[in-house]
Order: C-alpha cells, then sequence, then structure tokens
C-alpha cells in the first residue's frame, strides 16, 4: 500500500502541480512564461481531440460503473482491459503534444506498466487488490476528462483572450482585469462554473531570487484555467498569429501581431513575423485598430460569448455576425455610416433582432 499511495502522488507532483514565480512557472522540471500551459492547451488542434475523446469514453463509462451503487460484474474485466488499453493510447497520442510533452515518458512509461498492463490489471482484479484498484480508477478519473474539458476550455475561454487583443484594452495586468471582470461578471452563473476551484493547495518555497508559490491542482480542468488566470495576473496572455492561426504569449505590453515560429507550408520557409513584414506590417496594425474594425470584433466576441452560455442560438449567431461583417464592409466604403449609425447598429441585441425579423 505504501508503494502505491507513494506512486499516486509522484504522479500529482509530475502533472498536476505548477510553481509560479513572478512571470515565470516550473512545471515537469522545466521553467516556462507564465501561461505557457494554457496557451498550449489553446492550441491542440481537433483531430487530437476527436481521437482523444474516443479514447476516454470507454474510461469514463468505467468510472460511472465503478461509482455506481451497483455491485461489481463479472462483465466488468473486459471493459477495465479495454480501458487500460486505451491509457498507453492516451499518451502515445499525447506524449508528442504540449504541454503533455514536457513530461518524462521514460519514467511514466515504466509506471504505467506496473499498473495497467493487461497481465497486470487481470492479476490485481483476480486478487482483488485494493491499493492497485484505487489507484487505477484514480488514474482513469484523471485522464477520462481531458478530451471534453480541453475542448472546453477552448471554446469557453476563447472568446475572452479575443476580447482583450481589442485596441481599447491596455495589455497589461490592469487592463486584463478590467476585461476579466466584465467577461465573467455578467453573469452569475458564468461565473460560478469558471471561477470555482476545489481541493487545490499551495505551499510557499524560498529560492534565490525570493518565494515561489506551488500550486498542487486535484484536476487538469483547474490546472489549465488557474494558468491563464496566473498569466493574465502578470501581465502575460495568449494571442492567436493572424498568419498561422494558432496562440502564443505575450509577455509585455507592446502589441505584437505575429508569433515567431514558423508560417504555414504556402509561405515558404519563413516566420509568421517574417510574412508580416513582407505583406506590410505597419498597414496592417492601421487596418486592425481601425474603430471599425474594433467595434465589429467586440461584437462577434460577444455574440460568440452568448453562444459559449447557451443563451443564444448557433444559427442565427452565425447570421447576426455575418450582417455585423457586412455593416463593417459598408462602414469602412462610406464614412458618413461610420460616423452616424455604424454604433447603434452594431450591437449584438440590434442584429439579432434584425435576422430575426427578416
Amino acid at each position: 500500500m505504501v508503494q502505491m499511495i507513494d506512486l499516486q502522488e509522484r504522479m500529482k507532483m509530475r502533472f498536476l502541480t505548477v510553481d509560479y514565480a513572478g512571470k515565470s512557472e516550473g512545471y515537469a522540471d522545466h521553467t516556462y512564461d507564465v501561461g505557457t500551459i494554457a496557451k498550449d492547451i489553446l492550441n491542440i488542434p481537433d483531430y487530437i481531440l476527436e481521437e482523444l475523446h474516443k479514447l476516454t469514453e470507454p474510461m469514463m463509462n468505467l468510472v460511472g460503473f465503478w461509482y455506481s451503487n451497483e455491485k461489481p460484474k463479472a462483465s466488468i474485466l473486459p471493459l477495465m482491459l479495454t480501458a487500460s488499453q486505451n491509457m498507453f493510447r492516451v499518451v502515445d497520442l499525447l506524449r508528442d503534444v504540449p504541454p503533455f510533452c514536457y513530461q518524462d515518458f521514460t519514467w511514466l512509461d515504466g509506471k504505467l506498466q506496473e499498473l495497467f498492463a493487461a497481465e497486470k490489471v487481470q492479476k490485481w482484479y483476480k486478487k482483488k487488490d485494493q491499493d492497485a484498484e484505487v489507484l487505477f480508477i484514480w488514474l482513469l478519473c484523471l485522464v477520462s476528462q481531458l478530451g471534453f474539458c480541453i475542448r472546453d476550455f477552448q471554446k469557453s475561454l476563447t472568446p475572452l483572450i479575443q476580447a482583450m487583443d481589442n485596441a481599447e484594452v491596455s495589455r497589461n495586468p490592469a487592463g486584463f482585469a478590467q476585461q476579466f471582470d466584465f467577461f465573467f461578471h455578467s453573469d452569475a452563473e458564468w461565473e460560478k462554473q469558471w471561477m470555482s476551484f476545489s481541493n487545490i493547495s499551495v505551499e510557499y518555497l524560498p529560492n534565490e531570487k525570493g518565494l515561489v508559490r506551488r500550486m498542487h491542482y486535484a484536476s487538469f480542468p483547474s490546472m489549465f484555467r488557474s494558468n491563464l488566470y496566473e498569466a493574465l495576473a502578470v501581465g502575460n496572455a495568449p494571442k492567436r498569429c493572424p498568419i498561422c492561426n494558432k496562440f502564443f504569449l505575450t509577455t509585455n505590453a507592446r502589441r505584437q501581431i505575429y508569433c515567431d515560429g514558423y508560417a504555414p507550408e504556402e509561405y515558404g520557409e519563413m516566420t509568421c513575423r517574417q510574412v508580416g513584414n513582407r505583406l506590410g506590417r505597419a498597414e496592417r496594425e492601421r487596418a486592425q485598430n481601425n474603430p471599425v474594425r474594433v467595434l465589429y470584433r467586440q461584437v462577434v466576441n460577444a455574440i460568440d460569448q452568448r453562444v459559449s452560455r447557451g443563451t443564444l442560438d448557433k444559427t442565427i449567431a452565425e447570421k447576426a455576425k455575418a450582417l455585423a461583417r457586412d455593416k463593417q464592409n459598408m462602414a469602412i466604403t462610406w464614412l458618413d455610416y461610420a460616423n452616424g449609425d455604424y454604433k447603434t447598429d452594431m450591437t449584438p441585441d440590434a442584429l439579432i433582432a434584425e435576422v430575426t425579423w427578416k
């Protein structure tokens, strides 16, 4: 039993513990800019999430069965074997995907073999090893939530990140805090859902630069959310690159438009920053900061927030955003309209009323 408890604690330390010190974070024995974990989660592609959902569904079914009031049946062993096999597949799927790839998979592969190999599962199941059972189910609970929690994180918090990129929002802790307050506090249930954390413990450790805040999380969703909020608190924020469409992390108030990564293949061996310069960076910055375009982005973000919160039908939202795009184009080419009715027309309620009436 001591060995199993020790293994569970070591798993928690490796996967669910982050050290925060100023604008740096420590995770899996590496140091990154605060917010790197959240930024990486935003960049996990759809094809990975789709496969993750398929692999974790049997895990969720087993966990649900395990915690039901029903007594174990003989049919549970095949489900356990499927879930254990899928555990290895999930690890293989994520071993090259940030932030999971920061982990020591050599250590992890060995530990998983000790617990999830088919012969191990059959052995401890037949002998009714309660200690192995507890760790087995704990790991399944931890991993089975990854698919839906990553998708939910991306869908629900991307509008907040996009809203923080408006020209009117200062890219510093005060500016982010103001936008954060507006985003969450306008809906009490929404705030409760995304601001509630459970079973998080904190300890303070000294290092050569000062105190380190070590946070131990009970789940991946809590760690992802907290990592984003910790980043905003120190002035770091994810931002989507318009060239590669991936998120990168800004760490100061300077309005960086492009990331430093490589651009898509159609641009050749160029970075997104180089492509941006080639397209005329100064001109693009002025266009992005145009009040007409700024108002359009604000309205689209507000509509997306309503969809995320379930208060607006997705079909109506798409029609409203299409109408907003038309009005933006008209305002760009018609100065009188831009200086007149454009602001009145470009509110979520006005757009929704217009598409609904039509």
